[in-house]
């Protein structure tokens, strides 16, 4: 448990800068806001489960002796440095594989390897006194200056001065492997190695399972005004733990689809896991659309995924099957022009891509109208291959005929808003299976009639 210069150099600088921190805030009494937060049974319990666990996986590791009382430094700094951390971050692990694949890499990379070798010897107190202090000063402007352009400069020199520092420390501690090579080549030496990339594989179950206890949690107690009945909801929440499992996914797109449909009786509840249980099965094994009926929706969505504007999932809803992506903002006004990307048709095939522009800002609108261009021209040439080649910009004008391109009917209409913003206006761009498109135009005309 003996502390290094280098673990005495950064305890002492963030004491230093935690005092100071707790200092300035104490009129506000934050420091006490802190505290209490700390003692909520919630973080109680949260923290008791991850000692309990740490302690449970340490002593499965001390088993094969791949754990012994020399290695309690390393685990203590592991518990802190990414245990507490990743469960406070527990929501990363909706991406499901990646991230945990991400996790791993991360902890078994070349990273960890220079970390380790970098951190094996250590200058004198008051040399690694000032290297901590450097390191934290230039984490710091490198964590300010990356998202102001304006910083650039400062950006530039903080992450070099950050390079050398690190190349000095890994320097000094390869000198001192290769120089003292039987000391370094020890038991004791691999398992330290080797620990934090254990204790991080044992650990990613526990995360997954904090993830899918937080996810049943919400959904289980956030249904209150949707099923009105006491019974109702007990039987709702046996369902849907018996129904979708850890398919948290699953469970998520249920919770959003009784706030649409509210189940009346059980037989309601009995049929909407069912229909969110076909769902999860058609994306995980998507039928064949044939092109003259539209776009599998799993593809239509990721259409614009590059140009920022992925959608949300297909689902249901009272107008029929649909999805929609963020509001994706142009230009720097406060209230700015914007671009959104929808989707519609039926349960298993799209049948209408559209995309709407929103000038919100009309004296933008000549780069408002460059950026809507571009996107439209990207969807065109992922939704009908072949509709345009090399790059090139679609070249349609609002409120022409309908541009038919293999099969498919292109279509720029502009909308004016007689009442709000002086000068605002949508453009709404639309790529529709062509058949559905000239009987929607048919259905128009007989209604005009």
């Amino acid at each position: 448990m003996e502390l290094d210069n280098r673990e005495i150099a950064f305890l002492t600088w963030f004491s230093l800068i935690g005092g100071a921190i707790l200092w300035k805030s104490r009129r506000s009494d934050a420091a006490r806001k802190l505290l209490c937060l700390l003692v909520e049974p919630p973080i109680v319990r949260l923290l008791g489960a991850i000692v309990c666990y740490v302690a449970i996986s340490v002593w499965l590791l001390s088993l094969p002796s791949w754990w012994q009382w020399s290695n309690l430094k390393t685990t203590l700094l592991w518990t802190g440095s990414f245990a507490l951390v990743a469960v406070f971050n527990y929501e990363k692990a909706d991406s499901g594989k990646a991230y945990f694949r991400a996790t791993m890499l991360e902890a078994t990379g070349i990273t960890a390897l220079l970390s380790f070798i970098e951190s094996s010897h250590t200058f004198g107190l008051l040399a690694e006194l000032a290297i901590a202090f450097l390191l934290i000063a230039l984490a710091a402007i490198v964590a300010v200056s990356e998202r102001d352009a304006r910083l650039k400069s400062a950006h530039t020199v903080a992450t070099t001065l950050l390079v050398l520092l690190s190349l000095l420390m890994i320097g000094n501690s390869i000198y001192h492997i290769a120089t003292s090579f039987d000391d370094f080549a020890t038991l004791h030496t691999a398992r330290e190695f080797a620990l934090p990339m254990l204790l991080t594989a044992m650990f990613l179950p526990f995360l997954y399972g904090l993830y899918v206890y937080a996810t049943y949690d919400l959904v289980l107690n956030s249904f209150d005004f949707s099923i009105k009945d006491p019974a109702l909801r007990r039987y709702a929440r046996r369902r849907l733990v018996t129904g979708f499992r850890l398919d948290t996914a699953g469970l998520g797109k249920w919770r959003r689809h009784i706030v649409m449909f509210e189940p009346k009786d059980k037989s309601d509840i009995d049929t909407s896991i069912r229909e969110i249980r076909q769902v999860r099965r058609r994306e995980r094994h998507p039928h064949r659309v044939p092109p003259a009926l539209g776009w599998l929706p799993n593809h239509a969505t990721q259409f614009l995924a590059s140009a920022g504007l992925p959608t949300n999932d297909y689902h249901r809803g009272h107008g029929g099957w649909w999805a929609s992506s963020r509001y994706l903002d142009i230009g720097d006004e406060m209230l700015p022009c914007n671009i959104a990307y929808y989707l519609e048709g039926e349960e298993f095939v799209v049948t209408k891509l559209k995309l709407v522009l929103n000038v919100n800002a009309p004296n933008e609108a000549d780069r408002a109208y460059k950026h809507f261009l571009e996107v439209i021209s990207a969807l065109a040439n992922a939704a009908t291959p072949g509709a345009l080649r090399n790059g090139n910009v679609l070249e349609i004008r609002a409120d022409d005929a309908p541009l038919f391109v293999n099969g498919y009917a292109l279509v720029l209409r502009r909308i004016e808003w007689p009442n709000g913003i002086p000068g605002g206006h949508e453009l709404a761009f639309t790529i529709e299976v062509a058949d559905v498109a000239v009987s929607a135009k048919d259905d128009r005309s007989e209604a005009v009639k």
